[in-house]
């Protein structure tokens, strides 16, 4: 994790990742991804998280968690220390068995939300590792689409966004994952990656911003504090990340602390 967040909100939604130390493989047969599995479920039932989407490569792993009493970082500190042992007791390692702690970025129940699912489950397929959605085993798109899959997920959410009739979601999503593979071979350009949004979106939020409160781009990025211009980001602020902007890229854009967006972004409404 890039930096810990002393802030907690109950429904917040974190899309958490990591890989091997020095790039090396972390999953290296059946035996592995099952424990990792198991160790997630019973961290799920032990924490109260949901788990809304998985996909474990050879060298990296997401996970898709809405958080409840407990914070994320006591969360992975818990899974990937059971893993770790495991890890190095079977293998004799020693040292690090991950790169990070972990990686999470702060995700908003809207676009954004359903195009992380969807990059999620098609990085099999990105990695050439498979040719369809489920032609890979440690994805839980099977929990999804051919249930229950190798662990219970936690689909009510991510299936009533596209029918209230759950077949009928399923058929929804399914397909629209599957536009994901069908974009990415017809189109010689690499398919948008979610995680680091298309510059429209940020110049949108940028002009609307400036509809509003008609501060420059320069000085929201500068060091004012006067109310209007601390007004006028946070506005903005919250205007991208809405659009599905992650708060990394919105740190970037302006020149702040990912500690600040979070705190900013840390209003219980938007992970509703």
């Amino acid at each position: 994790m890039k930096r810990r967040s002393s802030s907690h909100s109950p429904g917040l939604i974190f899309h958490i990742y990591n890989r091997g130390n020095n790039r090396g493989v972390i999953f290296h047969d059946e035996a592995d991804h099952l424990f990792y599995l198991l160790v997630i479920s019973e961290a799920r039932v032990k924490f109260g998280f949901k788990l809304f989407a998985y996909c474990l490569i050879p060298n990296h792993y997401h996970l898709v968690i809405q958080v409840g009493d407990t914070p994320i970082y006591k969360i992975m500190h818990w899974i990937q220390l059971r893993f770790a042992i495991r890890y190095n007791k079977k293998y004799a390692h020693t040292g690090h068995v991950f790169e990070e702690r972990f990686h999470s970025e702060l995700v908003a129940k809207n676009s954004y939300f359903l195009e992380l699912l969807r990059y999620v489950h098609l990085n099999p397929y990105r990695a050439g590792l498979a040719k369809g959605l489920l032609d890979y085993r440690w994805t839980s798109a099977h929990s999804y689409f051919a249930p229950p899959g190798e662990i219970e997920i936690d689909s009510d959410f991510p299936l009533s966004v596209f029918s209230d009739d759950e077949n009928e979601a399923r058929t929804r999503l399914r397909e629209f994952f599957e536009a994901g593979i069908t974009e990415s071979t017809t189109d010689p350009e690499p398919a948008p990656d979610p995680l680091h949004p298309q510059k429209d979106a940020w110049e949108d939020s940028l002009n609307a911003n400036y509809k509003d409160f008609g501060i420059a781009a320069a000085i929201l990025r500068g060091e004012s504090r006067t109310r209007r211009v601390a007004a006028a980001r946070r506005d903005l602020m919250r205007r991208a990340y809405q659009a599905g902007i992650s708060p990394h890229t919105i740190a970037r854009h302006l020149n702040r602390s990912i500690s600040l967006i979070y705190k900013e972004l840390r209003d219980p409404e938007l992970s509703a």
